[in-house]
């Protein structure tokens, strides 16, 4: 089992000082960044480039970006960029979206499933596009017309797709590398995971295509513990 830990702070230097610590203390899965929200963090590609600038071994990556408040081709170019930086520990995690970083941007939550995964197809095809094969991509949400890719990848960049009901776990069988959802018990994390490697039979993919992940909300303390009593009331824990 791999274990990772969410990089959140408000500051590159924060986000970068605990990235060297996880690296220090040999945390091998992702150095991924919370990005759900959009204030009071650093933009999404600039953290992601000090994190690879500044760590030699760590997996980074986003938990999660979207195809909607980034355009498929940006996110292609940014991602194959960080590749030239760090290859083989770039990770590109995607999600639908949600009401918490997009309705106050005045972004629509319909057809999620759909521009998921028609976001997915765009990026995966500009990663492999070329000047002598350009892409073309038709789509009900996302066109591309003999398009090349900005900057080709360097290693493998893998998909983890952030995924709970049906439709999602559909995209999620379909194309994804890993999937990466959040708040599971372990009874309906099992029954999930054997619903995706049940689609993904169905559609020619074998279970090791597929790396199981699940980002987990913990607290150091009991909720009515002492500990937590003193973090309340601002006093110091000894």
């Amino acid at each position: 089992m791999k274990l990772s830990w969410s990089l959140a702070s408000s500051t590159l230097d924060g986000l970068v000082g605990q990235a060297q610590l996880r690296e220090a203390v040999g945390l091998d899965a992702f150095g991924t960044l919370i990005t759900k929200l959009l204030s009071q963090t650093a933009q999404l590609y600039i953290s992601l480039a000090s994190l690879v600038s500044n760590t030699r071994t760590l997996f980074v990556g986003s938990l999660v970006t979207d195809v909607l408040r980034r355009y498929p081709m940006v996110t292609a170019h940014a991602f194959a960029s960080l590749s030239h930086r760090a290859r083989n520990r770039i990770i590109l995690g995607l999600g639908a979206g949600a009401g918490s970083s997009h309705l106050y941007y005045g972004i629509e939550l319909n057809h999620l499933a759909g521009k998921l995964e028609e976001g997915m197809k765009a990026i995966q095809s500009l990663w492999t596009a070329t000047p002598e094969k350009p892409v073309t991509f038709n789509g009900r949400h996302f066109k591309l017309k003999k398009a090349g890719a900005p900057l080709k990848p360097v290693g493998i960049i893998p998909i983890y797709v952030a995924s709970y009901g049906p439709k999602m776990i559909e995209v999620t069988a379909k194309f994804a590398d890993g999937w990466i959802p959040e708040s599971h018990s372990p009874s309906t994390y099992k029954v999930t995971l054997e619903n995706v490697y049940a689609r993904m039979k169905r559609y020619g993919r074998s279970r090791d295509k597929l790396e199981p992940c699940l980002a987990a909300i913990f607290y150091p303390f009991e909720p009515n513990s002492k500990a937590y009593e003193n973090i309340l009331s601002g006093l110091s824990i000894t």
